[in-house]
């Protein structure tokens, strides 16, 4: 498929399943797949975190403008920090 498809048949997840969970296993590929990605100059200048804790999650929908819904609702939150 070409990127252009790709890109034009891309959708927002407007809800989640509460009652699904990502195994360890998806877990730890998702992280090895963040670790992976490459940055310009090899510099990696972000870090990940992979946040399923129901309280840590609520604590962090509070800050945001209109997902607190949905980031309650999902398995796990993605944080990317930027160290520049």
């Amino acid at each position: 498929m070409e990127i252009l498809d790709i890109l034009r048949s891309r959708y927002t997840t407007k809800t989640y399943d509460s009652t699904f969970h990502l195994s360890d296993k998806q877990l730890e590929d998702i992280k090895e797949m963040l670790r992976l990605c490459p940055s310009s100059i090899n510099s990696q200048p972000w870090a990940f975190e992979l946040i399923g804790d129901r309280e840590t999650k609520s604590l962090l929908a509070q800050h945001s403008y209109s997902n607190k819904e949905r980031i309650e609702q999902a398995s796990h939150l993605l944080v990317i920090h930027n160290y520049r």
